[in-house]
């Protein structure tokens, strides 16, 4: 009867304990979906893979076959150090200005661009910039 009651029990807690950990799991997962959702990954491809290194189990994994470069450490530490030091609503900034006159569409002087050190600065920025010299009047530039 003794053996029959342990075996009872013994099978009452690896089921719960089964139970919970797909409840954990599920949390886990919704979570880490909820915050890749977020803005802040928009400009970003990214791959995951999370494991319990002390259970050996999966926690969570999101486009894992996605074959990607490797992602630096460091890039994780000035990411949280700019959130922490910058703030969530901060906003690089690139300008745009020149020195000197515009006479027919001509820029005697220079063109300056002054960079905001911005991490996602593309291409498309880039061809912003360009517009912006554009809208200066300036079609040629004779520094």
């Amino acid at each position: 009867m003794k053996t029959k009651i342990k075996i009872i029990l013994i099978s009452v807690l690896l089921f719960s304990s089964q139970i919970f950990s797909q409840q954990f799991n599920e949390k886990i997962k919704e979570e880490m979906d909820e915050i890749l959702e977020d803005i802040f990954f928009n400009s970003t491809i990214l791959s995951a893979k999370i494991y319990d290194l002390t259970s050996d189990e999966l926690l969570y994994q999101k486009d894992e076959k996605l074959l990607l470069r490797p992602a630096s450490n460091m890039k994780v530490l000035t990411s949280a150090a700019g959130l922490e030091f910058l703030g969530t609503e901060y906003s690089f900034n690139t300008s745009v200005y020149h020195t000197g006159i515009i006479i027919d569409s001509v820029c005697y002087g220079d063109i300056i661009v002054e960079g905001g050190f911005d991490p996602d600065f593309t291409s498309k920025d880039l061809d912003t910039l360009v517009m912006q010299i554009r809208k200066f009047g300036i079609n040629e530039i004779r520094g």
